[in-house]
């Protein structure tokens, strides 16, 4: 299937921004200059270190610093995978995979990878392992035996506890000796006095020396326990706050963790827990069950309840980010808010064993249903960028609320509600295999003909063509088909319809496949369904030029039926669709001979494709724009592209050179290339593509594009040549007719195609007849 593309992990789309997803730190970093030297020796000499330490101490915040520090030493990026809010093991192959860009539908997350890391030289940061110790440990011995580029940093409060890995164990902030008394100088000294005067807005003086020390030694330099409580200083002072911490800070005998400095860590939190109002306690409990963060929103609709009216939601949320307690994130689009993972898991405890917790989980996943239904419903609109954001920002989120509905007695319908309002997440943003996964789970969880199951079921046969899985494809279609037709289901008998065609078309049938195309474009236009017509146009577009020779009546059909999906497209303010559009578009004026019309209109599509890192778009854009380099006579460019094709596609393992008619048009531009280039230049030139990104890809695609070469005029006796091509001679009747050498018309006539950009005789004469016209 393709058009599909992938819009997760969209990184900036400039070739000169670094490679990879690092979080960007919101704070000043304090101290550590000891460790993250330690740790960068580490790096250089090993490939699996393991940052391990009691929760809170630091461990997340030196990796990505000590990771930062080293991107030059990785040429294909350093790449963070945050693992706290995932809690299904089984999605952790799928998670790395997506983050690195490595996915492809064809294939499990796991030999993608394999394959992907085989040829580069990256850091992989996996962050908070100890919930998965067992899968990482799996995951990480499997990549590194098969890439020897790859190096992992990881963190945790264990050891992965495989062969090769080295540990740096994590200490708390140092903080000022007890028996003796330091200079003011001496004691600023320390991480953990700097610590806290930085987050507390504090100076040290000669009256507030000892209790600060004293705070430090009593917080054991743990910067997670020393943010919380500077968060209250400035309302109390660090005399005050000394005083405060009493008795339920100190660790009671036989109870809690083993460790001394986790005891510490815990009784802090629960410290700053009884230091919140009412109110605030309530928030923290009640935001425990999101996962990954959330937005106003998700806390005014989970949190509102007893105690905690929708009204004062915002302001008891905000005394929480005053306290350290909540973090306030905001990435240009829209503002979040998150919980570092001890924080939440405090607040989740507090709920374990209350019957308030479901309630809780319930009025979760009811937030985020409604979040999919409103996705489902403007994903056709001027907001497909917003929501494709807001989509992979709630995702652990969305995973919470499929999980828990697939847990409760009678709401797998519910779930399956949800799994399908998402369809064009899972296809359309890169996250293929786990909607697959989903939707599996969901459809054998509530197996009863119901018109949900026939929508769904149209969604996963979306999914597995995507995949290239058309058995899959084809049990769900005609499942689905049947019971739309049972059910008397318009809507979704009219889907089941158009993706039975686009399986026909796959398979070369494609006068059967246009015929079920019309048959689901009437039925879509009877519906008033606005999406479903304009992908039907742009598929019956792709099935028509797939047929086309110049001049055909096929070629003037994918034109008007692009030019129409354009029309529809834009009409509704969308950018996905109209951007297929004008792939299409270029692709049908391409093969009729019209390389300088299309050209514009696969800038443009690929300029688009930014907002969502539409990878099977970019890829056929990329595709037809290195025929018509190739052509064109810019071997070299078009080597590249080749490359650049290969290292957007492979990701996603799906391809359109399923169709033989791109096979023969690859084919036919990769012989022209090889005819220009040696073995070495061409393998060279390719290399370089393959080492791409999206961001460097599409910036190589505009760079060619708006600097075309300069036209090169044919010569007189080129001129005569392709006027007589035109009038339909062959090549010994031309060379019979301007008394020349066969093998001279033959040279003549390859010259005249790289000069004009061509590929056959028939563009030849197309182009002979526009310049008469002109």
């Amino acid at each position: 299937m393709i058009f599909y593309g992938e819009c997760r992990n969209v990184h900036a789309m400039s070739s000169a921004a670094p490679l990879g997803n690092l979080p960007v730190d919101m704070t000043s970093f304090v101290d550590r200059t000891r460790e993250t030297a330690r740790a960068r020796q580490l790096l250089h000499d090993h490939r699996l270190v393991t940052f391990t330490g009691p929760g809170g101490v630091g461990k997340s915040r030196l990796a990505v610093r000590v990771a930062a520090q080293n991107r030059r030493a990785y040429p294909d990026g350093v790449w963070h995978v945050e693992l706290a809010p995932l809690d299904d093991p089984r999605l952790l192959a799928q998670t790395v995979s997506d983050r690195l860009g490595a996915e492809r539908s064809s294939e499990p997350p796991l030999t993608a990878m394999r394959e992907f890391l085989r040829t580069r030289r990256l850091l992989l940061v996996l962050d908070n392992c100890e919930h998965l110790i067992d899968a990482c440990a799996e995951l990480v011995s499997a990549l590194l035996a098969c890439a020897p580029g790859l190096t992992v940093l990881a963190t945790g409060r264990q050891p992965l506890g495989i062969d090769g890995e080295h540990l740096l164990p994590v200490p708390p902030l140092a903080v000022p000796p007890a028996d003796r008394r330091l200079t003011l100088a001496e004691l600023r000294e320390y991480g953990a006095v700097r610590l806290l005067l930085i987050r507390g807005g504090l100076t040290v003086h000669a009256a507030n020396r000892e209790p600060i020390a004293q705070l430090c030694r009593r917080l054991e330099g743990i910067p997670l326990a020393i943010e919380l409580a500077a968060a209250r200083l400035p309302g109390c002072g660090p005399e005050a706050l000394l005083d405060r911490l009493d008795q339920r800070f100190e660790p009671r005998a036989g109870s809690g963790p083993a460790n001394p400095r986790q005891q510490t860590m815990l009784a802090t939190v629960a410290w700053s827990f009884g230091l919140c109002s009412a109110a605030e306690g309530l928030l923290w409990e009640r935001l425990s069950v999101c996962a990954g963060g959330f937005d106003l929103a998700a806390a005014e609709q989970i949190a509102t309840g007893p105690g905690l009216p929708g009204s004062q939601v915002l302001d008891t949320l905000t005394g929480l980010v005053d306290k350290s307690v909540v973090t306030r994130e905001n990435d240009g689009h829209r503002t979040r808010y998150r919980m570092l993972e001890t924080i939440r898991q405090y607040g989740r405890d507090r709920l374990l064993g209350r019957a308030e917790l479901t309630g809780r989980r319930r009025a979760h996943r009811d937030h985020y249903l409604a979040m999919a239904l409103d996705f489902q419903s403007e994903w056709h609109g001027p907001d497909q960028a917003r929501w494709s954001r807001r989509c992979d920002a709630d995702l652990g989120n969305l995973r919470a609320a499929l999980e828990f509905s697939l847990s409760e007695p009678g709401d797998a319908p519910e779930a399956l509600r949800l799994v399908t309002a998402l369809g064009w997440y899972w296809a359309a943003c890169g996250a293929v295999q786990e909607g697959q996964l989903w939707l599996n789970r969901c459809l054998a969880a509530a197996p009863e003909p119901t018109e949900l199951r026939a929508g769904a079921l149209w969604v996963a046969a979306l999914t597995a063509l995507v995949c290239g899985d058309l058995p899959t494809a084809r049990l769900r279609v005609d499942e689905g088909e049947a019971l739309a037709r049972g059910l008397g289901s318009a809507a979704t008998l009219a889907y089941a319809i158009q993706y039975q065609a686009t399986m026909a078309m796959y398979q070369g049938e494609t006068a059967r496949a246009l015929d079920l195309y019309r048959e689901a474009l009437d039925r879509h236009r009877r519906g008033q369904d606005a999406l479903a017509i304009c992908l039907t146009q742009i598929k019956a577009a792709l099935c028509h030029s797939t047929r086309a020779t110049p001049g055909s009546a096929d070629l003037t059909a994918a034109i008007a039926l692009s030019r129409a999906a354009i029309a529809d497209a834009e009409a509704a303010g969308e950018v996905w669709l109209r951007s297929w559009g004008q792939t299409l578009m270029g692709l049908a004026l391409w093969v009729s001979g019209r390389p300088a019309e299309a050209g514009p209109l696969l800038l443009e599509s690929i300029r688009a494709k930014r907002a969502f890192a539409d990878r099977v778009g970019l890829g056929m854009s990329l595709e037809v724009l290195m025929w018509s380099a190739a052509a064109a006579g810019r071997a070299a460019e078009a080597a590249c592209l080749t490359g650049a094709v290969e290292s957007v596609l492979t990701p996603i393992g799906t391809s359109f050179f399923a169709i033989p008619t791109m096979v023969r048009y690859r084919d036919q531009a990769t012989a022209r290339i090889r005819k220009s280039l040696s073995a070495r230049e061409f393998d060279a030139a390719r290399r370089r593509g393959l080492r791409f990104d999206l961001a460097q890809a599409v910036a190589y695609a505009e760079e060619l594009l708006s600097t075309p070469p300069a036209p090169q005029a044919l010569t007189r006796r080129q001129l005569e040549v392709a006027e007589l091509v035109a009038l339909g001679l062959s090549n010994k009747e031309i060379a019979r007719e301007l008394t020349i050498a066969q093998r001279t018309a033959e040279a003549h006539l390859e010259h005249i195609l790289a000069r004009l950009g061509l590929r056959s005789r028939s563009q030849v004469a197309a182009w002979v007849a526009q310049r008469i016209r002109r």
